[in-house]
């Protein structure tokens, strides 16, 4: 396999170094993330060829209580000395399942993406209709959970990417506002002095955000977050519509739940599928026009009107707004 243009790998190996997307996993510092896939008629930038990393063993989950799978509507939990509920509409899932999942702390026989703070975590089943989409790993699908943020210093207390370091930069965001340039650039756009999230973003991946893009900061009752649209990948690969997805990364006005939620969607603007027609962005000669079809697509995401994905922003957006936290 030829060798990605300098450049380009640096930028992306420093935006993940910290969590290790350019280095074999160890059990320190370390996850993986998967990738999945109407062909374009237009040329669209294809970087590496990166091979699937084999994925690592998984970590006997330390679950405290799981309910048994129930039609979507209004869903209730007592968790964490709170009173949590959200509406889950039926058209964007056929059912839920919420776990409750013990805190699982890094160990020497652990892989470190396998561990997290206590959570709960509800999954949507069937989620829009079953459309097909691949998340990264270890999401095994569209989910929200909400963390008790009491043990977070234990997961990457020293990395500006760890738990509590996200969650700082997530309540200095909701402090200052959302800059008006902050989803107006790629990875490829970066310095490679420049690293870490474009906008908050747990739990961990072992890959680099690559852009976020429609930037909204919502309100629930009792407490506040950013929602985004986000790809994130191991390698400079070309961005597919089955791997994009919304995020609402926020947390609770008392400071000690955050709430993450990873939803699926559709842009229409994206392939589904590696596209035969392409750019080569391996060779320096088109490295140029690569940035630029990136940045094309990245203004068309944030200018698509929010009606034309699927499942809709405002439909998303309905469901954080649906979520009430009280203790």
């Amino acid at each position: 396999m030829k060798n990605i243009p300098a450049l380009l790998l640096f930028i992306l190996c420093a935006s993940a170094l910290l969590l290790g997307a350019c280095s074999p996993a160890v059990p320190a510092e370390t996850e993986v993330f998967g990738s999945e896939p109407a062909v374009s008629q237009t040329a669209v930038p294809v970087f590496t060829e990166t091979a699937a990393p084999e994925e690592p063993p998984v970590a006997t989950e330390a679950v405290a209580e799981t309910e048994p799978a129930v039609e979507p509507g209004q869903l209730s939990f007592q968790e964490f000395d709170h009173q949590i509920s959200l509406v889950i509409p039926p058209a964007l899932a056929a059912n839920t399942e919420a776990v409750t999942q013990a805190a699982l702390e890094p160990s020497p026989d652990i892989m470190y993406v396998d561990t997290n703070p206590a959570h709960l975590r509800i999954r949507l089943r069937e989620y829009a209709g079953g459309q097909a989409y691949q998340l990264p790993y270890p999401l095994p699908a569209a989910q929200i959970a909400v963390f008790s943020t009491e043990g977070f210093a234990v997961y990457g207390a020293e990395q500006p990417t760890g738990y509590t370091a996200q969650l700082q930069a997530l309540q200095d965001l909701l402090q200052a506002g959302l800059a008006p340039d902050v989803c107006s650039r790629t990875v490829s756009d970066r310095e490679p002095t420049e690293t870490g999230n474009f906008l908050p973003f747990l739990p961990w991946l072992n890959s680099a955000q690559v852009f976020c893009a429609q930037p909204e900061i919502i309100e629930f009752e009792g407490g506040q977050g950013v929602r985004y649209l986000t790809y994130f990948s191991q390698g400079l690969n070309p961005w597919l519509d089955t791997e994009l997805f919304y995020t609402f990364q926020g947390v609770t006005d008392d400071g000690e739940l955050y709430v993450s939620a990873v939803l699926p969607v559709r842009s229409g603007l994206l392939p589904v599928e590696p596209p035969e027609l392409s750019l080569n962005c391996m060779d320096p000669s088109e490295q140029e026009a690569c940035k630029a079809s990136l940045n094309e697509q990245l203004q068309q995401l944030n200018g698509q009107a929010g009606e034309a994905f699927n499942p809709t922003l405002a439909e998303l957006d309905g469901v954080i707004r649906s979520l009430v936290v009280t203790k």
